[in-house]
């Protein structure tokens, strides 16, 4: 059984919690960390979160042994504090973010899912640079359902001003009209092309949209985002956005308004958190 802290966590939580509701008894709303062999996976929806071989069910709230904290008590938001992903603290990458959310089934104009405030660590121990995978998806949107629909895939991230080496973040978006849990490679994928955040400076950022026509009439479907962040140990990437969405035809001007949505938490780049795992 995980054990429950003290409240001052739970203010904490509240304070990074997301605004997104999703309908109940719904596909699942996923994301998934990687390094070095240790996979965490963050069920939204079930709220369950699987470390390895290991699945802890049955809260809303978990307090990982591995290191970390896990949110999933608004349905289709997931939230994170210092979630450890690697062998031990010393030997990972740690996380932290108002990460992520879902609109699933969707609406006529648009069907999205997004990142939000993230912050990762390289601890690993490792000289030189060390690259962690992060997949968030979710199943069973109806809506668009247009043939001639657009999927926009948008990212941004900053790195700290103390870094020693230049960050990087590689990052794709996908529809699969087979409606498969983190669809990527099957016969119904469309996606956009990758968009190659390389070489961020310490203390710059970047950002990038991508944009391409594709055919959502067949429904259920399923989007899923891929971003693999590349950091030197010790390094920081102190806040990033990013966001799949799937848009109803619509003017050129209102497009690149919504799409550009995740950006506003890099162009107004807030207070730098002070975590510690």
């Amino acid at each position: 059984m995980i054990r429950r802290k003290h409240s001052l966590v739970g203010v904490l939580l509240a304070g990074i919690a997301l605004l997104g509701l999703a309908a109940p008894g719904r596909a699942n709303f996923q994301v998934e960390f990687s390094y070095n062999g240790t996979t965490i996976n963050v069920d939204g929806t079930l709220h369950n979160v699987t470390v390895g071989s290991t699945t802890y069910t049955g809260q809303t709230v978990y307090f990982l042994p591995s290191g970390g904290i896990v949110d999933t008590s608004t349905t289709g938001a997931i939230n994170i504090y210092n979630l450890v992903v690697g062998s031990d603290s010393s030997h990972a990458f740690v996380v932290s973010a108002s990460i992520a959310k879902s609109n699933m089934p969707g609406t006529p104009n648009v069907a999205k899912i997004d990142m939000q405030s993230l912050y990762i660590q390289n601890k690993t121990g490792v000289n030189g640079n060390s690259s962690l995978t992060m997949i968030t998806g979710d199943t069973g949107f109806t809506a668009p359902n247009r043939p001639n629909a657009t999927l926009v895939s948008t990212m941004s991230a900053m790195a700290a001003a103390d870094n020693t080496s230049a960050a990087s973040v590689i990052f794709n978006s996908y529809l699969d009209t087979t409606n498969k849990q983190f669809g990527t490679a099957s016969p119904g994928i469309q996606s956009t092309s990758t968009i190659d955040l390389s070489n961020i400076a310490a203390g710059t950022s970047k950002s990038d949209n991508q944009y391409a026509n594709v055919d959502a009439s067949k429904t259920p479907y399923s989007l899923t985002q891929v971003a693999r962040i590349t950091l030197a140990k010790g390094d920081q990437l102190t806040d990033g956005s990013s966001g799949t969405s799937v848009m109803a035809p619509a003017p050129p001007g209102w497009l690149l308004a919504c799409s550009g949505v995740p950006f506003l938490g890099l162009a107004c780049v807030r207070r730098r958190r002070s975590l510690t795992a």
